[in-house]
């Protein structure tokens, strides 16, 4: 179906990326330079199952993203939780290979969090092992 729309009807769908989705589908007519064809573009939602309003909000506010510790510094661990990064590393939003290894993903998602929450409760904010 996929192949159709982009072949017949100059649609494509983009892939999902963490660092790109907003809350709501976008759509962006480009013109080719070099052919002249015009194509429609749609990047999907960060809104999938297991993903709350509140959580892609906070997502979407904060992008983009470097890497999974500065996703886990820079989101609110109340809203996202391991359940929306584990619908989102399902979903195919942090690509293939991670889609392959959500629970991996989660795991070390949860890690982090723990060890930020850990340095919190010591009064550290970050360590910067390069400053």
């Amino acid at each position: 179906y996929k192949k159709e729309l982009t072949r017949d009807c100059e649609l494509e769908i983009l892939p999902k990326d963490i660092n790109k989705c907003k809350l709501t589908y976008t759509i962006e007519k480009k013109k080719d330079a070099s052919t002249g064809i015009r194509k429609t573009q749609i990047r999907p939602s960060i809104l999938c199952k297991g993903i709350g309003v509140a959580a892609a909000q906070n997502i979407v506010e904060n992008q983009p993203f470097k890497d999974i510790r500065d996703l886990a510094e820079r989101t609110d661990s109340s809203v996202v939780d391991k359940k929306a990064i584990f619908s989102l590393a399902e979903g195919g939003y942090f690509g293939k290979k991670v889609q392959k290894n959500a629970e991996a993903f989660v795991t070390e998602f949860a890690k982090i969090r723990e060890d930020l929450k850990k340095m919190a409760a010591k009064g550290i904010e970050s360590i910067d092992l390069f400053a």
